[in-house]
């Protein structure tokens, strides 16, 4: 992933999810970080106490904590194609965080979950 493509506000973002990843002590960065990370940075609706709160709980059996994490993390699979829709969306344009929340609202799994219970529905 070329960082240059991004605005100053959207690399906050990035940098807020692997904040978010390291603090759970998960071993690469989910999109469920990036759910924490974009209601940190105000772009997406919600409490972020909140959002971290659900986070947890959807991941606490399927994501094991590490003791050691590498300098640094990967992104998830699912994290990847959540960056390539932003980047799609931008087109020649910087991504921003606005394509980045845009991004989020096509994802499945652990995310949906999470909105859902913050009481978001995005269909």
């Amino acid at each position: 992933m070329d960082r240059s493509r991004y605005s100053a506000e959207a690399q906050r973002i990035l940098d807020y999810a692997d904040e978010e990843a390291r603090a759970l002590r998960h071993g690469q960065i989910g999109t469920h970080h990036f759910l924490i990370a974009l209601v940190r940075a105000g772009a997406f609706p919600g409490d972020e106490r909140e959002a971290r709160l659900y986070v947890r709980e959807a991941t606490f059996e399927l994501e094991p904590r590490l003791d050691q994490l590498p300098e640094s993390l990967p992104y998830s699979y699912g994290s990847q194609r959540f960056l390539e829709r932003a980047e799609q969306y931008a087109g020649a344009s910087l991504v921003t965080p606005e394509h980045l929340a845009e991004s989020l609202k096509h994802q499945s799994g652990h995310v949906v979950s999470v909105l859902h219970r913050m009481g978001i529905f995005l269909y």
